[in-house]
Order: structure tokens, then sequence, then C-alpha cells
């Protein structure tokens, strides 16, 4: 079976947005390659730019990498996670999803998120990633399914789904899955979701 041609112009889109992040951030892109996080678009755009930065023809934006030396010096959990910093975490009791949020407080190996949707909870700090959402991020919607972001206007997300619809959404919308079994809750959620968006196009009529 032949595998599915690259979009070559979301490629070159998603090199453009990579262009400010390190070397080192791409190579983590590669290296996690196999978590379904990344589309094959976002990973050739990484695989290019590092060739181009080992060539010479592409700079390595050294302010990130200040950046990220300051990080370090600030005190930080085992995780690298430091009270304040923006992060995708679980929520419903689940870890089938991640949503977008901020640590509130940090104890032992747990963290407190406040979540861009209003939520907040004590997970695992185990369970928490750095928030890395931008064009070529697999995404997924209750109702709508699958989707990738293919265009960002500062924190506004423009996604494509599977079935060929888009549409804009914030960042406070956006959830990542994790290719992880659904909790009882998150199943309960997903039923309840798709029961409301059900109900809400039949009383309005689209």
């Amino acid at each position: 079976m032949s595998e599915t041609p690259l979009d070559n112009d979301l490629v070159a889109r998603i090199i453009d947005n990579l262009k400010d992040d390190p070397s080192e951030k791409l190579r983590e892109m590669l290296a996690r390659a196999d978590n379904g996080k990344w589309s094959p678009e976002a990973l050739e755009a990484a695989r290019l730019l590092l060739d181009q930065r080992s060539k010479g023809t592409a700079p390595e934006p050294v302010y990130q990498t200040v950046q990220a030396a300051a990080r370090t010096e600030q005190g930080e959990s085992s995780r690298g996670c430091k009270t304040g910093d923006p992060v995708l975490a679980p929520a419903l009791g689940g870890r089938a999803y991640l949503y977008p949020g901020m640590i509130g407080e940090i104890r032992g190996q747990s963290a407190y998120i406040y979540f861009d949707n209003g939520d907040r909870r004590w997970v695992s700090l185990t369970d928490v990633l750095p928030l890395e959402v931008d064009v070529g991020t697999h995404l997924y919607h209750q109702l709508r399914g699958a989707g990738t972001i293919i265009g960002r206007q500062g924190e506004r997300f423009f996604v494509r789904y599977d079935d060929g619809d888009g549409e804009w959404m914030t960042l406070a919308q956006i959830v990542v899955p994790t290719g992880r079994s659904l909790s009882l809750l998150e199943r309960f959620d997903a039923v309840y979701c798709r029961f409301t968006g059900f109900l809400k196009k039949l009383i309005l009529g689209h």
C-alpha cells in the first residue's frame, strides 16, 4: 500500500512557523514521532529545517536557547515544570486527552492546574507536558472528531478535520489526544457531548 503524499504547501507553512524554535526542540519532535502528536507534514518540516541548519542555509534562533537556559536557573520540578508554566494536562479523571492550562502550584509530584476552559484540579506531574500547540498538531473534537491545525493567527488556530470541514478555535477549545484508553468518566463525557450536540442541531435546525 502506498503512503499518502505529503502536502508540500503545508510543510512550507510549518517550516515558517518552526523557524523560531531551537534545533533541540525539532530533534525532540522527531524523537517523539511515534506518539502521534505531530502530523507527517510537521515531522517532515522539522527534518528539512534541521537539514538546512546543518548546511548553514538556515540560522539557529539563539534567543530561544538563552530563554531555555534562563528557565533552568529559576528552580523547576524534577520534570522541568514550575509554577506559572503553560502546559497540557489531563482532566475528567482520565489520561486519554490533554487540555491547555497553567500550573498554579506544585507539591511533590503533583501539580494544581488552572485549565483554560475554567476547570481546575490536581494532576500527576508524570501526565503534564509543556504547551506545544502549533501548525501540524493533531487535535480531537468531541463532535467533529480528529483534525489537524493548519493555520494560526496569534492565539487562534484553524483546524482542518478529517472529514474535510474546518473552523477557527481558541486555545481554550483545544483538546490533544494521547492515544491512551478512555476512562469511564471520559466515555460518559463523550456520549454526553454528542447527545447535547445532536439536540442542539435538532432544535436549531442546523
